[in-house]
């Protein structure tokens, strides 16, 4: 059996406290994850909520009504690129500085049937990015253009919304990928 980090919770041999600098964010981050995802060695859900104090993961399942009405009283939006949105880079997104950023976790089809499924998300005002940088994440199988990792868009949401310095978040994904050891074509 495989020994596991009490404190990171990643195999020992693949420890990531060494790089782990936890700070609060300028915003609470709510990652609510698509079922599949959860158990995912290479999810990067996971490495956000390490570097981030106010950061939680929900599955979706556990975005219930309870949850829902926590948050109520509080200016909420979510990062979903859609006809309703807007850039995360106007002086919209600026002036309405959201309490709590949403962050789906999950393939685009996974996001977008998450989407469907939540009132309470559609709701929402929701941001999309129009100058994010490409993705440095390169343990995925995805080859689409633009897509960045869930650590990657909440740290370019911290950037571009709140000038926030996401360099250590970065270090997180990037000392993961560097201890990856599963099979090469996972690799871009």
């Amino acid at each position: 059996m495989r020994a596991y980090c009490d404190q990171c919770r990643y195999p020992v041999s693949t420890c990531l406290c060494n790089f782990v600098r936890p700070e609060p964010a300028p915003a609470d981050i709510i990652i609510v994850q698509h079922s599949k995802e959860a158990g995912h060695a290479k999810n990067t859900a996971r490495l956000v909520a390490l570097g981030l104090t106010n950061c939680t993961i929900v599955t979706e399942q556990q975005l219930n009504e309870q949850l829902i009405n926590g948050l109520a009283s509080r200016h909420c939006a979510v990062l979903y690129p859609d006809e309703h949105s807007q850039a995360i880079e106007s002086a919209a997104f600026k002036t309405l500085l959201p309490e709590v950023v949403i962050v789906i976790d999950g393939s685009w089809k996974q996001a977008y049937g998450m989407m469907q499924r939540s009132a309470w998300l559609q709701s929402l005002p929701r941001w999309h990015f129009t100058l994010a940088p490409e993705s440095d994440y390169a343990i995925r199988h995805t080859r689409l253009p633009h897509s960045l990792s869930t650590l990657e868009a909440v740290a370019y949401c911290l950037e571009a919304g709140y000038q926030f310095n996401s360099s250590p978040l970065y270090a997180l994904q990037q000392a993961m990928q560097s201890f990856w050891q599963g099979p090469s074509e996972h690799r871009r």
